[in-house]
């Protein structure tokens, strides 16, 4: 039988967390296809591609070209994916808005955050 791959966005333009997602998801083994892209732009690209489908989304609250936040905004308030936003920690009226929009969790902008997720 077939092993099943989830696949999963990164949505970060720091490299330093980008790594250290990696080598979270690599370090259980876990069976995800991991992509990445740097900007909001290419984010919404690349979830607009019909033969790709993602399971959940990982992005960071503040990227150079814009507000992530887009990204889940429907006019049905309900987004088709589960996601995780990364937040600065005292940014409180950010993840009140996230959980609003239907994130699945938030994760602190920090290396010891990237490093305990999953």
């Amino acid at each position: 039988m077939a092993v099943v791959h989830k696949r999963v966005l990164l949505v970060v333009n720091d490299d330093r967390y980008a790594d250290i997602a990696r080598q979270a998801f690599a370090r259980d083994n876990c069976e995800f296809v991991l992509d990445r892209v740097c900007e909001v732009k290419k984010a919404r690209e690349r979830l607009a591609e019909t033969e790709v489908k993602y399971d959940i989304v990982i992005a960071d609250h503040e990227l150079p070209d814009g507000d992530v936040m887009e990204l889940f905004s429907r006019d049905e308030h309900v987004c088709p994916f589960p996601f995780v936003i990364i937040i600065d920690g005292n940014d409180t009226e950010t993840a009140i808005k996230a959980m609003k929009m239907g994130a699945v969790d938030l994760l602190p902008r920090s290396i010891k955050g990237f490093s305990t997720f999953p």
